[in-house]
Order: structure tokens, then C-alpha cells, then sequence
């Protein structure tokens, strides 16, 4: 039942992503950031750490992160749809909401003051 490391986990898709931490480490070891910017720049250094490590998995190709890169642009293509859809800009409805809602203040100002 026991089951060798290397076949469960891929030893050449470890070592890729291996490279690429240590490549996108490379942003972390100037000391300019906490010298110049403080705690502020250790978030900045981690964030831009993180673009760089994600941009080097799908630099290289790695299979996963080409799913992941996938699945987050499509998510993003589904949520802007969805908001073109929900715009009162975009479809008559709003026009027509704002048309009636102009005629119902204009009836009740008439009856108001006759």
C-alpha cells in the first residue's frame, strides 16, 4: 500500500517550479524595500514577488498554472458579460424605467395642483 514519492508527486514538474521560485526570488533580495518604503514595501515586494512567480509558471508552460491562467480568464470574460447584461446603460429597460418615472411625477403634479 505504500506508495513511493516520486511516483505520486512529478519530480520534473517540482523541479521546474523549484526554478522558477528561486528565479522570482530574485525581486525579494535587494534590501530597497524595507530601507526606502518599510512595511509598505515588504507587501509591494511580496506582491510583485507573486506576479513574477505566476508569470514565470505560465512562462514556462507548466500545465497547471495554463489551467489555473484558463479558468481565471474565463471567470473574468463570465463576470464582465454579466455586468454588460445588469448596465441600465446598455438595454432600453432603464431608458423606459426613467421615461415612466418622469410621467408618474408630472401626473401627480398635475393632480396635486388642480
Amino acid at each position: 500500500m505504500k506508495m513511493p514519492v516520486l511516483e505520486f508527486l512529478p519530480a520534473a514538474g517540482l523541479a521546474k517550479v523549484t526554478v522558477v521560485a528561486l528565479a522570482a526570488a530574485v525581486v525579494l533580495v535587494p534590501s530597497f524595500w524595507m530601507d526606502a518604503l518599510g512595511l509598505f514595501g515588504a507587501a509591494l515586494a511580496a506582491a510583485l514577488y507573486s506576479v513574477t512567480f505566476a508569470a514565470l509558471l505560465i512562462l514556462i508552460r507548466l500545465p497547471e498554472a495554463l489551467d489555473l491562467q484558463q479558468r481565471i480568464l474565463s471567470q473574468l470574460a463570465a463576470s464582465r458579460s454579466r455586468l454588460r447584461a445588469r448596465s441600465p446603460l446598455s438595454s432600453s429597460c432603464g431608458a423606459g424605467r426613467f421615461a415612466a418615472a418622469s410621467a408618474t411625477k408630472k401626473s401627480s403634479s398635475v393632480n396635486g395642483s388642480a
